[in-house]
């Protein structure tokens, strides 16, 4: 029971970090929407058994047989085929209460928890947009280098005034030419080949995927 609501925890809070919602993650995960949000709200996997005391059901009797019946199947009987098995041992529960355990308590031996969804369009641009372009050269292995123009001297200064945006493209204007004359010169000055350190960024990595 307590690495069951640990691995559940643990998708459940993978799954937010996805920037899911509780609604989508109880569609992907095919649980209640209750369960998803009494997981969401537990900060550690701890907290959802903490202070419980475990409630007697009308199924306790028949758990073991559900259990031995499931592996000896591997998995594959269905929740009808299990009811009608121990109905017939006097069981007088619903059916409701049978899948619920079911799907709580019994996996696949082969199973695995469903992978994470494939991120969203909002999400990569969030990712895109805030990186700093330093940072996706240096995954490029590429070199790189900053230029800066100052277009207003007294920033952060509170005293006097601010620059207008007018005067700000003024300045610009009058430099451009003169980055201009830098850019080139850097160009000229590059060796034919070479061998920094940004060159050997991806040296060793692998991407797990063939042909990559």
């Amino acid at each position: 029971m307590a690495d069951r609501r640990r691995e559940h925890h643990a998708l459940v809070h993978q799954l937010l970090a996805h920037d899911m919602g509780i609604r989508e993650i109880a569609r992907h995960l095919g649980w209640g929407r209750h369960t998803v949000q009494r997981y969401a709200r537990a900060k550690h996997w701890q907290d959802l058994v903490k202070g419980q005391r475990p409630r007697s059901s009308k199924l306790d009797p028949f758990k073991p047989y559900l259990a031995r019946r499931w592996a000896e199947t591997g998995g594959k009987i269905t929740g009808l085929a299990l009811l009608e098995e121990i109905k017939q041992q006097g069981y007088q529960g619903s059916y409701t209460t049978l899948n619920t355990w079911k799907q709580h308590e019994l996996t696949a031996p082969d199973s695995v928890p469903p992978p994470p969804p494939p991120p969203s369009i909002r999400q990569v641009t969030g990712w895109l947009t805030r990186h700093p372009e330093a940072v996706l050269a240096r995954e490029l292995g590429l070199c790189y280098t900053s230029m800066a123009l100052v277009t207003d001297l007294d920033a952060g200064v509170e005293s006097g005034e601010g620059v207008t945006h007018a005067e700000v493209l003024e300045v610009f204007a009058r430099n451009v030419d003169r980055l201009r004359t830098v850019l080139f010169k850097a160009l000229e000055s590059l060796p034919g080949t070479r061998d920094c350190v940004c060159s050997h960024t991806l040296d060793g990595l692998t991407t797990g995927l063939p042909g990559v």
